[in-house]
């Protein structure tokens, strides 16, 4: 019989160096967002499975996020050369319904 180790992180300090500004970027955007709805704009997305297709606070934040994340990567790689503010990136999000952070 074999035995699962699961990691724990339990310090940002843990991680490989690589991954500490995504998670930075991913975790600050997903509280902005939840602080926007929280603040009493609408949720953006729903997921099929999770909120049966409805919009869902934790949905829409985790996606700004993860998409925020990918954008500022890109900043650090060269593979972009802007990137809307947090502010315009939310703004940009809503007005997509959640497709993209840029304005359309």
């Amino acid at each position: 019989m074999s035995t699962t180790t699961h990691r724990v992180i339990t310090a940002l300090s843990d991680l490989p160096d690589a991954s500490y500004p995504t998670l930075i970027d991913d975790v600050s955007a997903y509280w902005y967002a939840w602080g926007r709805m929280d603040q009493g704009h609408p949720p953006v997305l729903g997921h099929l499975t999770i909120d049966d297709g409805k919009p869902a606070k934790t949905t829409s934040a985790w996606e700004f996020g993860r998409m925020w994340a990918h954008v500022r990567a890109g900043l650090r790689s060269g593979e972009h050369t802007y990137a809307p503010s947090l502010q315009d990136a939310w703004a940009n999000f809503v007005a997509s319904g959640g497709h993209t952070l840029y304005r359309s």
